[in-house]
């Protein structure tokens, strides 16, 4: 599994305004933030960052600046696991400030943030389902 090579994010920089409570219950449908600021299509600044995964069991991810010892900082997000167009598995947060991030889209499949402070990385955990095959391709989006 290459998370980078696949990794597909609505990151909503400081310049676009973040929900205060996280991604309205739309934007698991639609994956767009529909926050009155079009869904950024650039090259993201910001990378996931995944320590691989064992079938049933928590891993760690993140997401921060693409460039090392940058200042740019991100509202919000929408983060979930993909495996062919379906979100799996369950997430939960990890090293981050509980009052960050919070789970969201059909109870645990996606994480999203709890408040719309600026953010320079975010940490949570994904458990990947015990069906799945070490060899199944899933994508983080």
């Amino acid at each position: 599994m290459d998370l980078r090579s696949i990794l597909a994010l609505s990151v909503l920089i400081s310049t676009a305004s973040a929900w205060p409570s996280g991604a309205p219950a739309e934007a698991c449908r639609t994956r767009t933030p529909s926050h009155g600021v079009p869904a950024q299509t650039s090259t993201c600044p910001f990378d996931f960052v995944g320590l691989g995964w064992i079938p049933g069991q928590f891993t760690s991810m993140g997401i921060f600046p693409t460039a090392v010892g940058s200042s740019l900082k991100f509202r919000g997000f929408l983060a979930s696991v993909y495996k062919d167009d379906e979100p799996i598995g369950e997430m939960r947060p990890g090293n981050s400030d509980k009052n960050l991030v919070k789970t969201a889209c059909n109870g645990k499949s996606s994480i999203t943030h709890s408040s719309n402070q600026d953010k320079d990385e975010i940490f949570f955990e994904w458990k990947a389902p015990a069906t799945l095959q070490p060899t199944d391709e899933v994508e983080l989006r």
